[in-house]
């Protein structure tokens, strides 16, 4: 039986007089890769940093499970620092981590097909490459809940499909958690175990994903988005 990784319990939260979260609960096992779906301003981005701890719920309760180590929280903006080259910010993560399993900087810019950019700045990369830099920090920190924010949005077909074999693997290997946002239905099916819609505060609806036939989810997926 997989064991809870995380759990979300009567979640509320506001910016000012602005209510985000109303009893927002939610549940994931170990082990899974569920995307979490919604329109712009519904609070994805905000949910997940409120399980990373960069914000604090007003009440509820946010609990990992006893054997958590820590999140890797990748956001929509890469946060690269400009001064330093795409090596060098691989090493401030490393400089950071605490883990002594992480991967060595040149085995993880090879995994999101980055090798013979290490003596690059950011400002010298494309939008898609300094996503995939980012990807490959958060592949560094071997942590075991992955909060991945929109992290397809600029490659293009052939990369994301590698990204998706990628993240299987780590997934089946490591058995770690991850939850994505996208607003791509594609990525949702190709990629996770469960899809939720977060609308009106909290969790609305929830689709497992089949291991077969997945496209049949798609008229309910489109449906939901435009209720």
């Amino acid at each position: 039986m997989q064991e809870i990784i995380l759990s979300i319990n009567d979640l509320n939260f506001a910016f000012g007089e602005k209510q985000i979260f109303r009893k927002l609960s939610l549940q994931v096992k170990e082990g899974e890769i569920v995307t979490l779906l919604g329109n712009s301003g519904k609070g994805k981005s905000t949910l997940f940093n409120l399980i990373s701890g960069s914000l604090t719920p007003l009440d509820g309760s946010i609990k990992m499970c006893r054997k958590q180590q820590g999140v890797s929280h990748m956001t929509q903006d890469d946060l690269l620092l400009p001064w330093r080259t795409v090596a060098e910010n691989l090493s401030l993560c490393r400089e950071l981590g605490k883990n002594k399993r992480q991967l060595c900087h040149a085995k993880a810019l090879e995994e999101v097909q980055l090798q013979g950019y290490e003596n690059y700045y950011p400002d010298q990369l494309s939008a898609g490459i300094r996503k995939r830099v980012s990807l490959a920090m958060i592949l560094l920190q071997k942590r075991p809940l992955l909060l991945l924010d929109e992290p397809f949005a600029p490659l293009d077909v052939a990369l994301r499909e590698h990204i998706y074999h990628l993240l299987r693997c780590i997934n089946k290997k490591e058995n770690n958690t991850i939850i994505f946002v996208s607003h791509d239905f594609h990525d949702a099916l190709a990629l996770s175990h469960r899809i939720l819609l977060l609308d009106q505060g909290c969790i609305t609806k929830e689709w497992d994903v089949p291991e077969h036939n997945k496209l049949d989810l798609l008229p309910q997926l489109r449906q939901a988005l435009t209720e």
